[in-house]
């Protein structure tokens, strides 16, 4: 329950940090150039450097065990995701990436690291790597419906899988790491919420609130992203020991999470309905604070 609880307050902090960024749109203090600034910060210098202060711990056997356990859970969680997004969604390409992609980075990692602490993340890094590997290929499939727009450049210089790379030989090969190396990570992972939240406010600032809760084909897409796959996920892993139980978790609140923004992103790259993409993943966000938190008091009581 307790869990639960912190996650609720977390999610509740980051909806007040969202609506200040919706505000500063409003008010002309930031433009919507000046998010997208904001994103590729977030994207290219904040959650690589938070990816490698999670590696930045000391080696041991329980944790090396827990890093190949979480690459399994998470290899399953995503698989169920896919799966369900497939099944369901098979003719509509934006639904599907909805689905099948939560924001496990943006939203995530600030709520794992305030619940669960710093090797919660380093956990989450192995499903992170998964989920760009297949965004970057299996993912742009989806949205374009053929092979041919594959991006392996991107992929091969995709920022989480550099910092996981960069962050695994620090931890393998147990390379130390100077007093003010590890000062300045830790004062640039307390941007990551901040400025993942504001980035979510400029999107939802474009939208009216009679866009945003329309009836539309949206809301099936985000009860498929936020109820059906974590209940699925949830059952699958009460057969997991309950050692693994902070690795069951992080996993849990990483594929709960809402669609990713990725799905607004890549629609406006390949030329698709960018602002239903927007809507899914303001409509998911927003019905995360109530759905997240009670996925973990769920699981909490059946595991």
């Amino acid at each position: 329950m307790e869990l639960g609880l912190i996650l609720l307050n977390q999610i509740e902090l980051m909806f007040v940090l969202m609506g200040i960024g919706t505000l500063m749109y409003k008010k002309g203090i930031i433009s919507a150039q000046g998010s997208r600034e904001l994103g590729a910060l977030l994207l290219y210098v904040v959650t690589p450097l938070v990816m490698i202060r999670a590696y930045s711990i000391e080696a041991t056997p329980e944790r090396t065990s827990g890093l190949i356990v979480s690459a399994l859970l998470g290899a399953v969680a995503f698989g169920v995701s896919l799966l369900v997004a497939r099944v369901f969604f098979r003719n509509h390409r934006l639904e599907q990436f909805g689905v099948a992609f939560s924001n496990a980075g943006f939203i995530g990692i600030p709520l794992i690291q305030a619940s669960l602490g710093t090797e919660a993340v380093f956990y989450l890094s192995a499903f992170l790597i998964l989920t760009s590997i297949a965004m970057w290929t299996y993912g742009i499939a989806i949205m374009t419906g053929s092979t041919k727009s594959l991006q392996f450049k991107k992929l091969i210089r995709n920022p989480i899988i550099v910092s996981a790379i960069v962050g695994l030989i620090i931890y393998v090969f147990r390379l130390p790491m100077p007093a003010l190396a590890i000062s300045t990570l830790n004062v640039v992972a307390g941007l990551n919420s901040p400025l993942a939240m504001f980035v979510l406010g400029v999107y939802m600032a474009q939208l009216t609130l009679k866009e945003i809760f329309r009836p539309s084909i949206v809301y099936p897409t985000a009860l498929l992203r936020l109820i059906v796959v974590p209940l699925a996920v949830l059952l699958a892993f009460k057969f997991v020991p309950s050692q693994y139980d902070m690795v069951k978790t992080t996993i849990l609140i990483a594929i709960s999470a809402p669609s990713a923004a990725n799905v607004a992103i890549m629609a406006q790259q390949f030329h698709m309905d960018y602002t239903e993409g927007v809507k899914i993943v303001i409509v998911t966000t927003l019905l995360c604070i109530l759905t997240l938190p009670s996925i973990i008091f769920l699981a909490q009581w059946v595991w």
